[in-house]
């Protein structure tokens, strides 16, 4: 029996169009993704900042953007990964979410009239109108008067009340399957981090050793290798945390020296040679040594003349040379070294 060719075709289209739906992206080096503004009545000069956080190289990035009248202009983000962007405005905010080489529409509408100010056009605007207008933030920090016990029990309460507001949203607005599972990925990683945090930050804030309780991590209820996590960064920060439970030098501080910061740093890749495999491994290697070559770090080894540090820097991309098989991430890496250590870009 012959199938219509017509009907072949939509068949194509269908596993074409669920494919697209259904599997995780991957990362796309030295790439692009695009945000096309639509300012509308306007009635005032203003400026907006356009903010992500790319995942590897390991890097925050801050755009400004000023506007006199309505107006649409077209800004390109160098991407390597699919990104949630914060835009901050005087009285607004929005987190929006893009892919590489896709162009997301961000319609900025300033008149009293409008309820929702800013609205999105494109594949990705149903997840950033989720993210803008209904993902609920569950990151929290521990009162003095709590007990481990009590904050984990808030914290699961609020990881619960994220995955509600995910699904309920879903329901109505179906979001791509990929996203979903992305998303409750970063929900449970974001509580799990904030679980680990805990620990430190009772120590900074109520000055006092927490002991932790047997079995808690092992009941955190997420895996600590999970390529499907690989686009979540606060997986990448319950790793972190997890990696450095006993490392109280590094306790967000503003100043930290270059030496702490080798020394966190160390011990985050140690846990990841202990732990981690596949290309879950090499990214997380890149992206900590990429932390230490953040533009704070390379300008004060640069004012202190701290020989060490750059000798520090050689010494942790040879090391890991082994850990890497795709070329791409050992690429981006020593890009990244590459450009942070030009004197010209300080």
């Amino acid at each position: 029996m012959r199938i219509p060719s017509f009907l072949l075709i939509i068949n194509i289209l269908l596993l074409n169009s669920c494919g697209q739906n259904t599997r995780l992206p991957q990362f796309s080096f030295n790439d692009s993704t695009y945000l096309k503004f639509h300012i509308k009545n306007c009635r005032t000069p203003g400026s907006f900042t356009v903010s992500y956080v790319s995942i590897c190289p390991l890097e925050q990035n801050d755009i400004d953007i000023s506007y006199k009248k309505d107006t649409t202009g077209l800004i390109k983000l160098l991407v390597n990964n699919p990104v949630t962007i914060n835009l901050g405005l005087s009285d607004l905010s929005a987190n929006c979410f893009n892919l590489p080489k896709d162009t997301l529409d961000i319609f900025i509408d300033f008149s009293p009239l409008q309820r929702q100010k800013i609205s999105f056009k494109g594949k990705c605007a149903s997840i950033s109108n989720y993210l803008t207008y209904y993902k609920y933030n569950i990151a929290s920090v521990p009162k003095n008067f709590q007990s481990v016990g009590e904050y984990t029990s808030q914290v699961d309460n609020l990881i619960r009340k994220a995955l509600f507001e995910l699904h309920s949203f879903d329901s109505k607005t179906p979001l791509p399957d990929w996203f979903v599972k992305m998303e409750v990925l970063d929900i449970k990683y974001s509580g799990a981090r904030d679980k680990v945090y805990q620990f430190k930050m009772r120590r900074r804030f109520n000055f006092k050793y927490q002991f932790i309780p047997d079995d808690y991590l092992e009941n955190l209820d997420v895996r600590l290798n999970n390529p499907k996590a690989k686009f979540s960064l606060s997986y990448y920060g319950f790793l972190n945390h997890y990696s450095t439970l006993n490392f109280y030098n590094y306790l967000g501080r503003q100043n930290i020296s270059t030496n702490d910061a080798y020394l966190f740093i160390l011990e985050n890749i140690k846990t990841t040679q202990r732990f981690l495999h596949s290309d879950i491994k090499e990214i997380y290697i890149a992206q900590r040594i990429c932390a230490l070559l953040s533009k704070p770090m390379v300008r004060q080894a640069l004012d202190n003349n701290d020989q060490l540090y750059f000798q520090r820097v050689d010494s942790l991309i040879n090391n890991a040379r082994d850990s890497f098989n795709d070329d791409r991430i050992l690429n981006a890496l020593i890009d990244y070294q590459n450009r942070q250590f030009r004197l010209d870009y300080y």
